[in-house]
């Protein structure tokens, strides 16, 4: 599976490596989706800090409240982890710089015969 740090960080090289491979994957929503899959995250683990605070001062009650947003909040993550998945795996990866251009087989260069 390919990185999405290092996509994010060379974004247009590797738009223009899409195009080059004439693919259609949509990079911006697959960024979009680990974006929110960020934003889930950050509020689970905040929710998990207030239910521990809750529960430390002996507020059971207020940790229990707590306990249904987060089974709520970890089921949407978990139904966006599977789609993120599932488009990662769609990610062609980088060409490398030294490969000619082409459309078909008969577009490849002739290095050496064995």
């Amino acid at each position: 599976m390919l990185d999405l740090k290092k996509v994010r960080e060379q974004l247009n090289l590797y738009k223009a490596d899409l195009k080059k491979r004439g693919s259609t994957v949509d990079v911006d929503a697959i960024l979009l989706l680990d974006d929110q899959r960020k934003a889930l995250q950050q509020q689970i683990d905040a929710l998990k800090f207030q239910q521990k605070e809750l529960a430390s001062k002996q507020d059971y009650e207020g940790a229990k409240a707590l306990k249904s947003d987060i089974q709520t909040q970890e089921t949407a993550y978990t139904a966006i982890m599977q789609e993120l998945n599932e488009k990662l795996l769609t990610l062609p990866n980088f060409i490398a710089p030294n490969i000619p251009e082409g459309k078909s087989d008969a577009d490849n260069v002739e290095i050496r015969k064995v």
